[in-house]
């Protein structure tokens, strides 16, 4: 019995061993905590960014770059980001203090997610004068609070106000993802040209939507029509792809091309065009619109109503008859 109590007694301090030692690699540093706070990236100036790649694990990386004083995705053709949201992202890198010291141990960086090699986040930044940052964003211990760490430096660093989300490797993260937009009050005609045939509608002084060359005894299903406008007053793209047409985004045959009839803000009329290509090779689409030089993808969802529907889709569907029971034996 006493070998027994002996053995716990044993495992009970190497217990209490192991948690001083976590606690001393994990826990802040009261000094680093009380000395004066720092910018992580000391010297560096957000007016002055001119360039920045975020890249993540899986090596995906969306570049952003400051052209003419404006931000875009040199990649993508220049395509234009969100200027906010991209200010306020530099904002937050530029904020960061290195007053939470986790570990000066270069072997806890691959463990902590900010090792050069095993990261959640490569930031690089380059600036106007040519200067060059690099920041590594890692793992989140608890909430609104990251492990960081300045590339060349063994420090890690507990920091706030920054996420992995912040740092997203997604072109759509940097920009209006609101591909094309007409308000419903304004549409006053569309008409689709798909494989099924071509079908106009309009929208009567009373109101109420037709189409045109609509069968004796068939009635249009206005609340299809409101679905296909839902679509047209927010078509958010998936991917911007550039300026660039490509064979394999299928303009030479396209699936659908939709015309739109409207008045815009002043009450003049505007007619806008949305070709929508082939298929990709996830099964989405890749659309233009006549309001925008580049190509983008889009969702199935968005797309496939202006594709597949035909005239008997357009109509109020009949109730089927109930079949008639046999009466009870």
């Amino acid at each position: 019995m006493k070998s027994i109590n002996r053995a716990n007694q044993l495992l009970a301090v190497l217990l209490i061993i192991q948690l001083i030692a976590v606690a001393a690699v994990f826990w802040p540093r009261r000094g680093a905590t009380a000395a004066p706070a720092v910018p992580l990236l000391e010297g560096l100036d957000a007016s002055k960014i001119v360039r920045v790649a975020v890249k993540d694990a899986e090596g995906a990386e969306v570049v952003l770059e400051k052209k003419a004083g404006l931000w875009v995705l040199p990649n993508v053709d220049d395509y234009p980001c969100d200027g906010k949201r991209v200010t306020e992202f530099l904002d937050k890198v530029v904020g960061l203090q290195s007053s939470r010291l986790v570990t000066e141990n270069s072997t806890s960086h691959r463990r902590l997610r900010v090792a050069d090699d095993a990261f959640e986040r490569q930031i690089s930044i380059h600036t106007e004068d040519g200067a060059a940052y690099t920041l590594y964003l890692g793992t989140s211990p608890a909430y609104n609070v990251t492990h960081a760490r300045r590339a060349g430096q063994n420090q890690v660093y507990l920091v706030s106000g920054i996420n992995i989300s912040d740092a997203s490797t997604l072109a759509t993260a940097w920009l209006n993802a609101k591909y094309f937009s007409v308000p419903q009050d304004r549409v006053t005609a569309f008409t689709i040209q798909n494989a099924q045939g071509t079908f106009r509608f309009a929208k009567d002084e009373a109101g109420r939507w037709t189409l045109e060359g609509l069968a004796a005894g068939d009635t249009l299903d206005e609340n299809t029509v409101r679905v296909l406008l839902s679509r047209l007053e927010a078509w958010w793209m998936m991917e911007p792809l550039g300026k660039t047409e490509k064979p394999e985004y299928g303009f030479d045959q396209p699936s659908a091309v939709i015309t739109v009839e409207a008045k815009d803000e002043a009450g003049s009329a505007r007619t806008y065009t949305i070709t929508i290509g082939a298929r990709t090779a996830d099964n989405n689409f890749v659309i233009r619109s006549s309001e925008s030089p580049y190509y983008v993808k889009v969702s199935a969802f968005s797309a496939e109503d202006f594709v597949s529907k035909g005239y008997q889709d357009f109509l109020v569907q009949p109730t089927p008859t109930p079949a008639p029971t046999s009466p009870a034996s």
